[in-house]
């Protein structure tokens, strides 16, 4: 998977996003907010491809949560994400 090539993670105070900037111009139609451990992971993967594994160990190593909860936390972000046209597989 990869995250597509107009999105990016930007950091707004205390807030990330994901802001589908398309060239020259920017669709705040498409801004998505996300917390802490999303803006980690899609920062750690931005603009190389990944493994929903890789996502898992990632976020295991971060905040030292077991393999179950890191699991199922990257597959509902993951959903998200596909849902929302953000990744390509």
């Amino acid at each position: 998977m990869k995250l597509k090539d107009h999105i990016k993670i930007r950091k707004i105070g205390t807030e990330y996003i994901i802001v589908n900037a398309n060239g020259t111009n920017v669709d705040f139609t498409q801004v998505m907010k996300m917390n802490a451990s999303a803006a980690y992971l899609l920062t750690e993967i931005q603009d190389k491809s990944f493994l929903k594994e890789e996502l898992v160990v990632l976020l295991m190593q971060k905040y030292i949560v077991d393999e179950d909860i890191a699991n199922k936390e990257v597959h509902e972000l993951l959903l998200k994400l596909i849902n929302a046209d953000i990744i390509t597989p």
